[in-house]
């Protein structure tokens, strides 16, 4: 999975789609994409809940359930 993630606030994050003509569309919203780095992320499951991690770390978490961490992105 991949999300937007905000250069000056990593903490804001949304899932994103490209426009046929390259335009990055976040929350069906033209966003800017010199704002945003698109990176790969996992969820993964501990005893203490659903996390979402990236090559470095934590992004967010923990979630109680799928549904609550899916509803956030």
């Amino acid at each position: 999975m991949y999300l937007a993630i905000n250069k000056e606030n990593p903490k804001t994050y949304h899932s994103f789609e490209w426009t046929f003509d390259d335009k990055l569309l976040i929350n069906n919203t033209q966003a800017n994409p010199n704002e945003w780095e698109i990176v790969e992320v996992d969820i993964v499951e501990r005893s203490s809940g659903h996390w979402i991690v990236d090559d470095y770390g934590v992004i967010d978490g923990p979630f109680n359930s799928l549904e609550t961490l899916y509803n956030k992105i």
